[in-house]
């Protein structure tokens, strides 16, 4: 397969993906790949360095507007991490943005909620800051756990701003 490049590499620096499976190695982009997978043990899963993912319980949970008491054999979504993939070596000056949104998934007008995760890699960490705008949303969620990939042995160094 091929791992393109994007117009930020016009600079010389170039971001490149890491494969989410064995051997969970970083691969530079611009280049065509050959990726070892069985389909009956798993698909290849690539991402791109400075990218983030969001994600919560892997069950079903309750909603923030739906009635607890016509759900109780749900658990809450009180839970939410962001897989984020760092480049494999310090890049002092290159900060990484990613934006998501959250609502009640029912209300016809629900408030969203607007979260900004902003991410630099340095040597030893990887320093991380959370923006938040409520804009009324009520979070179930009172923690964000940092995920980063597997062999990444760098600490996590965190701050978060809250608004609304």
């Amino acid at each position: 397969m091929y791992l393109p490049k994007t117009s930020c590499e016009d600079d010389g620096w170039s971001s490149g993906f890491v494969n989410l499976n064995k051997p969970h190695e970083h691969l530079e982009a611009g280049q065509w790949v050959a990726i070892d997978s069985q389909w009956t043990d798993n698909i290849p899963i690539l991402a791109r360095v400075g990218g983030a993912i969001p994600v919560g319980r892997d069950v079903q949970t309750v909603s923030g507007a739906e009635n607890r008491e016509t759900c109780p054999d749900l658990p809450e979504d009180d839970r939410r991490g962001v897989e984020i993939f760092p480049p494999e070596k310090s890049w002092p000056g290159r900060t990484y943005r990613n934006t998501w949104y959250e609502d009640d998934g029912i209300s016809a007008r629900p408030n969203i909620a607007k979260f900004t995760l902003s991410y630099s890699s340095r040597e030893e960490t990887v320093a991380v800051e959370l923006e938040i705008e409520l804009n009324g949303y009520e979070l179930r969620w009172k923690h964000l756990s940092i995920i980063l990939p597997v062999r990444e042995t760098r600490m996590v160094v965190a701050r978060e701003t809250k608004s609304g």
